[in-house]
């Protein structure tokens, strides 16, 4: 007698991030859900209608053809080892300053690494010293007491650039040895010979695992509020990955944009053997979306080692205070290093199913290479049932099976009880 076999369908939930907090949920961004990493929700099969076509976003196009046509104009010239030679990320968009820029960016960081609340500056131009007080925020997580906001004065000849400061000194060394632990607990994970691709991939689950996505606290924009408040928003995930990265030796700077949403999102791009990769933590932890999570553990890998191509799929890149490299490369994609990536259906699926869950996995991502293989293979799983076939084959658990569908990334996720 055929049992009885039940298929629930997992789909993911975009929340829209704001840069100093969460944006709403509107009702198009929570009808798109299920094309964007986050938050779960039962989904009826039968209801299911076809994905529709998204528009392109502000600012950019549709992917089409090559990704370097999608990545927009304004491709920076760097040579293709990490950050034009700034091995960890350190200075990346000081280097896109004016040499004047540069001259009062060297003043207010010299006066930061002396606890100072001001600096004499040379420039009496709001203008020109707006882009040097912004490149010097995005270039330096460390000081996580640093508001991206100050004044300018001018009088008698003198101008004088006061920080907007959001911790007192009296509080800072305090803070400052919580963040070490935490640093100094994080590093001692790391096996000796570990590779960039490791490195990254440790940092980008470290922050997944360990931050509940929350955008209401003092510090959720800092390394403070990620590493040990354990509490960030956006832009608290990006710098810890920063600030971590930069302890390991791995270029990574923080990239802003917007949602297609329009709101304001930030994430990392960074740079693994010479290749350049966006990775976006926040979009990998479900606690983003409000806490839900398919299994205990689950991570979502697509948005580990991005290409452009992909990442224009859900937010534009803001390239005006300095250009953001075109990331082309797969080498070091998720899906590629760890035997998840397909070419064809069936394929080997059966036997990764049954490695990775006897390996103690209990979500299983499948990304396949095409448009039509995805869609194939979703039709064959969960239509005509033969994911059934599989894990019996296989001698696996189904019952019941749950999974996931990324329509961007072309992403099925298997989920095991």
């Amino acid at each position: 007698m055929r049992r009885f076999s039940v298929i629930v369908r997992l789909t993911a939930l975009l929340l829209t991030l704001l840069l100093a907090g969460c944006g709403q949920i509107s009702e198009e961004t929570y009808r798109r859900a299920e094309e964007f990493g986050g938050g779960l929700r039962d989904f009826l099969p039968a209801e299911e209608s076809a994905p529709s076509s998204r528009p392109a976003p502000s600012g950019s196009s549709t992917p089409s053809g090559s990704p370097e046509e999608s990545a927009g104009p304004g491709e920076p010239d760097l040579p293709e080892n990490s950050g034009a030679g700034l091995q960890d990320g350190a200075g990346y968009y000081r280097t896109f300053l004016t040499a004047a820029q540069q001259a009062a960016y060297d003043q207010l960081l010299a006066a930061l690494q002396d606890g100072k609340a001001s600096a004499a500056v040379e420039t009496a131009s709001l203008e020109e010293l707006t882009p040097a007080v912004r490149a010097l925020y995005y270039d330096h997580p460390e000081f996580f007491w640093l508001q991206n906001a100050g004044t300018l004065t001018s009088a008698g000849g003198r101008s004088e650039y006061r920080f907007d400061i959001c911790v007192e000194e009296a509080a800072r060394e305090e803070m400052q040895a919580g963040i070490d632990m935490a640093v100094e607990s994080f590093l001692s994970r790391i096996p000796s010979g570990a590779t960039e691709y490791q490195k990254v991939r440790l940092v980008f689950e470290y922050l997944v695992d360990t931050i509940d996505y929350d955008a209401s606290g003092a510090h959720s924009g800092s390394i403070y509020g990620a590493l040990v408040e354990r509490k960030a928003r956006c832009e608290g995930y990006s710098r810890a990955a920063q600030y971590l990265l930069g302890q390991l030796g791995v270029f990574c700077t923080y990239v802003s944009g917007d949602t297609l949403d329009g709101q304001p999102h930030g994430w990392n791009l960074v740079s693994i053997d010479g290749e350049y990769y966006h990775m976006d933590a926040t979009w990998g932890d479900p606690s983003f979306s409000g806490g839900s999570t398919p299994v205990p553990g689950y991570r979502n890998y697509a948005y580990l080692c991005a290409t452009t191509e992909e990442i224009l799929l859900s937010r534009t890149i803001d390239q005006t205070c300095a250009p953001i490299p075109s990331c082309t490369a797969r080498t070091h994609n998720y899906f590629a290093e760890n035997g998840l990536l397909f070419s064809e259906y069936p394929g080997e699926i059966g036997q990764v199913l049954a490695d990775q869950y006897r390996a103690g996995a209990r979500f299983v991502p499948l990304c396949f290479t095409s448009e039509e293989i995805y869609r194939r293979a979703l039709a064959a799983l969960f239509e005509e049932n033969e994911i059934f076939e599989l894990l019996e084959s296989e001698q696996l658990p189904g019952g019941s099976v749950q999974y996931l569908s990324d329509d961007s990334f072309r992403v099925i996720t298997i989920l095991f009880p």
